[in-house]
């Protein structure tokens, strides 16, 4: 249900011959790295998931999230369908909820919008709330935090989220390999 789809690609690590798994994460500084020098690729975002305990109107669980960066909502194309997603300016302190669990446990009330709640370890504001079609990365997702990532901020070395890129018109995936 994304715009313009078959230009989504995801990218991920591979290492042959070890004891890593299959796939993996790419390190964050690649992030910043194919960002700034692959043409081919019109955006990119991170996003990881998990799970955490959330606290909010009475209920208490364990809750699949996903940590994305700003640009992981734009790249997909997605929209909020009540409030604002994500931008670069947020601290991370924010929450965007899942259709389903706007209407679970805050009863489809679009008031819920500016309320804070405990969501993946701290007091996090809703900000926006998805459509019943978005269920990316995981349709178990509940909602998703923001992940802000700045380049001075990435110690290199390790291996970081997920990747999912949008290729930019007129390149095909073969093209983007050589890039």
């Amino acid at each position: 249900p994304y715009p313009h789809a078959e230009r989504l690609v995801h990218i991920g690590g591979t290492a042959p011959g070890t004891d890593q798994p299959d796939e993996f994460g790419v390190p964050d500084e690649l992030y910043f790295e194919y960002h700034e020098s692959v043409p081919g690729l019109e955006d990119l975002g991170l996003y990881g998931v998990g799970s955490s305990t959330t606290r909010a109107e009475g209920h208490v669980d364990q809750l699949f999230l996903s940590q994305a960066t700003p640009s992981f909502f734009t790249t997909l194309g997605a929209q909020a369908l009540h409030g604002r997603l994500p931008n670069d300016k947020d601290d991370g302190a924010v929450v965007v909820l899942s259709h389903w669990l706007w209407q679970s446990w805050f009863s489809s009330d679009e008031k819920v919008i500016g309320r804070s709640y405990y969501f993946a370890g701290q007091t996090r504001s809703v900000i926006g709330i998805m459509p019943p079609e978005f269920r990316f990365p995981d349709e178990r997702v509940a909602f998703w935090v923001a992940l802000p990532l700045r380049a001075a901020q990435v110690t290199p070395g390790g291996f970081g989220p997920r990747v999912i890129a949008r290729m930019a018109q007129g390149t095909d995936r073969a093209g983007l390999i050589g890039q």
